[in-house]
């Protein structure tokens, strides 16, 4: 146990995923002890074991029935009671500019006299003899706190932060995730009657805190601050972030194909060729002369990279982007419309590592017209050649493993995208010495070609339940080879032409 809690101090603090992984089977152990009416022995660290990555258990031989002294936590409270301690109805005033700190009109001491956190891996309950299931679960709480915020509650000073900081875990660790800081804080209060009374509900708080919503905390939003003149733009980025929705319906983390998107890659593949005669130079992607003109600040046709006859969906997708645009800077003032220069192919090893996530890295401005009057006449223009990261990926990543990627990359340099990469690689080979990431700048023709026929296919079947009635009849028609069937061909073999009769 004290290898676990030395490397625990030595990095500052385990990733709460993995002290949840080494601490919820003992919580579990412990609350399956207090159902039979036992305590577990839990002051200091000689009966719990963490043998390699295995969880953390406890030597339950040694439970036993609670040991009661009221009368000496009786006294304890009363001492706590006659001091003054103002909760609610205060009037806080916070400077956020940084001229200076929080002065609250009227403060006291958060806990009466003895009611602390000592050092020794103990409670207060246990110098005057009491051990009940309140104990257990401050307890439990101490040993989470100090896995997650890397103290070593065995030494005086580390026990004595704690004391000063046990309502606001932030000031220990800033990372701390605010439901598990809400949690651990009930759990290891000095004030029994102000601790949490319930290990069960813990418990499932614990399981379930990612699903659980974050409430707005000052003091965590200041205290990570980089200085005093961030303050307040760190209140403001914090209230933006919380707008932030990482569900699945967030095209922007977890990207799919829809009619308010098109792939130019895609629509660039010429079906009629076989793979082995279709060249790279052939499909539009990032680092061909497209891409540069669009750096430079130059108009690309769209018609110059576009296939309309392999592609026909393609024209009502970019009329769609266009009227979409048009709306939003008349309803907004600006539009989102965004030419998605790279994707990331991630995985979420801590909700769902198996399921693979296809989210858009980079997002250039851009600005898409059509001519009037001429068919598939679209152009495609950057209006700036400083590109945004995905806000909402950056948020993501920064919340499950605490990247931290650039708000912006200047496509005008060639080794923007690598930068970026190496920047991503280097983040993540701080927690996975083994892991790469790798860039993909050659298009696989073989994937792309077969994407590009799903997508034709898929079309054809849209188009095919909206035939043309003519009459009380309805003809399926198509121009496009293979299956060329022309509508007007269809109608005059129908009702005009003159066949024999079978008889």
């Amino acid at each position: 146990m004290r290898e676990l809690i030395d490397r625990a101090v030595t990095r500052g603090g385990l990733p709460v995923d993995d002290v949840l992984a080494l601490l919820l089977p003992l919580f579990r152990s412990v609350q399956a002890l207090h159902e039979t009416g036992r305590v577990a022995p839990l002051r200091g660290l000689g009966l719990l074991r963490a043998d390699g990555g295995d969880p953390v258990s406890a030597d339950l031989s040694a439970a036993g029935p609670p040991q009661r002294n009221r009368s000496a936590v009786a006294a304890m409270e009363r001492a706590a009671s006659s001091a003054l301690e103002v909760r609610t109805g205060a009037t806080v005033e916070r400077d956020l500019s940084g001229s200076g700190d929080p002065q609250p009109l009227r403060t006291a001491e958060p806990s009466g006299p003895g009611m602390v956190i000592v050092a020794g891996w103990q409670r207060w309950e246990h110098l005057i003899g009491h051990h009940d299931e309140l104990t257990d679960i401050a307890s439990l709480g101490e040993l989470f706190t100090a896995l997650a915020c890397g103290l070593d509650l065995a030494e005086t000073d580390d026990a004595d932060q704690l004391g000063r900081h046990h309502r606001n875990l932030f000031a220990v660790n800033p990372r701390l995730h605010p439901v598990l800081a809400a949690v651990a804080s009930s759990m290891i209060a000095p004030d029994r009657r102000q601790r949490a009374q319930d290990l069960h509900g813990l418990i499932s708080r614990l399981e379930t805190y990612r699903d659980q919503p974050e409430d707005f905390d000052l003091d965590r939003v200041v205290g990570v601050a980089a200085g005093r003149a961030d303050r307040r733009a760190a209140v403001l980025t914090h209230l933006r972030d919380r707008l932030f929705d990482v569900s699945r319906r967030n095209l922007l983390l977890h990207f799919r194909r829809s009619q308010r998107s098109l792939n130019l890659t895609e629509a660039s593949v010429p079906l009629v060729l076989d793979v082995g005669n279709i060249r790279p130079s052939q499909l539009f992607t990032w680092g061909g002369p497209a891409a540069k003109r669009l750096v430079e600040g130059k108009a690309v046709d769209v018609g110059s990279v576009v296939r309309w006859d392999d592609a026909p969906y393609a024209s009502a997708a970019l009329d769609a982007l266009i009227s979409t645009a048009r709306r939003d800077r008349a309803e907004y003032g600006q539009d989102q419309l965004r030419l998605v220069v790279a994707f990331l192919r991630w995985h979420n090893l801590k909700d769902d590592p198996a399921t693979p996530i296809f989210s858009p890295l980079v997002l250039a401005p851009a600005t898409l017209s059509k001519q009037r009057g001429v068919r598939d006449s679209y152009r495609l223009q950057l209006t700036d050649s400083q590109a945004e990261i995905n806000p909402v990926l950056r948020h993501q990543l920064d919340d499950l493993y605490g990247f931290t990627l650039p708000e912006a990359v200047d496509l005008a340099d060639p080794q923007s995208i690598e930068s970026l990469r190496l920047a991503v690689q280097s983040q993540a080979q701080a927690t996975q010495p083994g892991l790469s990431v790798t860039t993909v700048d050659k298009p696989r023709i073989e994937i792309v070609r077969h994407r590009a026929l799903v997508a034709m296919q898929s079309y054809r079947r849209r188009r095919a339940t909206s035939r043309p009635a003519i009459g009380r009849r309805q003809y399926a028609y198509s121009y496009l080879r293979p299956g060329w069937a022309p509508l007007g061909i269809q109608i005059f073999r129908d009702r005009i032409e003159r066949r024999p009769l079978p008889l």
